[in-house]
């Protein structure tokens, strides 16, 4: 968990771009402790546990920065209105996170991130079935974000 020193400092050197709301969920800018593991593990974006979508200020191209946003926010918003999807991932699907942190997760696991993925237009969700099309168009819905 940050400290405070890191919460003051990320609230002063917060990149505005950065300081919108998805769905109702705040995007902020990372404190210099979350940045420091973006740096290190090459991840560029998550879900913070105080309930905001944030992103990596080594991510620079906007439409990037827009897809991290929402994937998080998405990710965020089911876990605070206990929305999960109940879809089967595809073989393609699998195929698509060997080698990530989401190849042996917990079926609930996958299914979040495959549906924050489509949700945010990432490619590395692969070809949606129409289980998982409805079940993203239902999220988007609930988040109140327009197609």
């Amino acid at each position: 968990m940050a400290s405070l020193i890191d919460m003051l400092r990320g609230a002063l050197t917060a990149n505005t771009q950065q300081n919108r709301t998805y769905g109702g969920i705040l995007s902020r800018p990372p404190y210099p402790s979350e940045q420091a593991f973006f740096n290190s593990s090459g991840v560029n974006a998550y879900a913070s546990p105080d309930n905001a979508a944030v992103v990596s200020q080594n991510v620079t191209d906007p439409n990037m920065l827009r897809s991290l946003m929402m994937n998080e926010a998405a990710r965020v918003w089911m876990r605070n209105n206990k929305l999960q999807p109940t879809f089967t991932p595809t073989a393609e699907q699998r195929d698509l996170l060997r080698g990530t942190a989401y190849a042996n997760a917990p079926q609930g696991d996958v299914q979040q991130t495959l549906a924050a993925r489509l949700l945010a237009g990432d490619p590395s969700a692969g070809t949606p079935t129409s289980e998982q099309e409805a079940f993203v168009k239902r999220l988007r819905y609930s988040m109140g974000i327009r197609p």
